[in-house]
């Protein structure tokens, strides 16, 4: 039960990096159907900061060839 929680809690920060994302692009209507979907509250989002999803998401180590694919 306890990994579920912990995913579950990651999960929620997922969706609050998107949201954020978008907001941040100035996409509002994408973050709040985002949101809307994912049963993210917007007051989530507004605690990331706007470019932490691309801050994390450059940090992420390329696959290489051997490593298959992610399917």
């Amino acid at each position: 039960m306890n990994e579920a929680v912990q995913e579950a809690k990651l999960l929620r920060q997922v969706n609050a990096l998107i949201v954020a994302h978008l907001r941040s692009q100035n996409l509002g209507q994408a973050a709040a159907a985002v949101a809307a979907a994912t049963m993210t509250p917007i007051s989530a989002a507004e605690s990331v900061p706007a470019n932490q999803l691309l801050r994390l998401v450059a940090k992420v180590p390329p696959l290489s060839p051997s490593s298959g694919s992610l399917a």
